[in-house]
């Protein structure tokens, strides 16, 4: 294991190890919501490399659905994280930043995204939202650490991670 890796596992169980109950049962304490099915990548792990099997479709989640969830989890008074991610790439859902308002403020808001989409304006905007933590894939190669560091200009580097990703099969792409 990387120290990346290990260095992710750390972070994430400072949520993830701690059980919160609700009466008397144990409440999920990572909550990773897919909040749109288009994705401008192909990668050879992912089941988007055959649009025959997994297409980009233009399916995104509804901002109303974003605040139910948002408010319930207030509700639960929630202490886990809510992670935007999954099989599409969440800064290419029309409104991300309103989405991201949905859930910001009333609970720890992470964003893992391949970057293509990120500027310097969108980062803070999205910061400005609600995101507390940015999960930065990087598959292109280490020429883009520099890029992003750009990019996260006036970021602190404890509200971000670039992910060497750029690895082949061979060593399990960098994980």
């Amino acid at each position: 294991m990387n120290e990346a890796t290990e260095f992710n596992l750390r972070r994430k169980s400072a949520y993830a190890d701690r059980v919160q109950m609700v009466g008397n049962v144990p409440l999920f304490s990572w909550l990773d919501l897919s909040v749109t099915d288009l994705c401008g990548r192909q990668c050879v792990f992912c089941p988007r490399i055959d649009p025959n099997i997994y297409p980009n479709q233009n399916l995104h989640m509804d901002l109303e659905l974003a605040n139910l969830i948002a408010y319930d989890l207030h509700d639960l008074e929630y202490e886990g994280v809510v992670v935007l991610s999954g099989f599409g790439e969440p800064t290419l859902h029309p409104e991300i930043v309103d989405l991201v308002a949905c859930f910001g403020k009333k609970v720890r808001v992470e964003l893992v995204t391949n970057g293509d989409v990120l500027t310097p304006d969108l980062v803070h905007a999205l910061i400005s939202a609600g995101v507390d933590y940015f999960v930065v894939s990087l598959y292109d190669g280490p020429h883009q650490i520099e890029l992003f560091k750009k990019v996260f200009v006036g970021v602190s580097q404890d509200q971000y991670a670039l992910r060497d990703r750029w690895y082949g099969a061979e060593v399990d792409f960098g994980l």
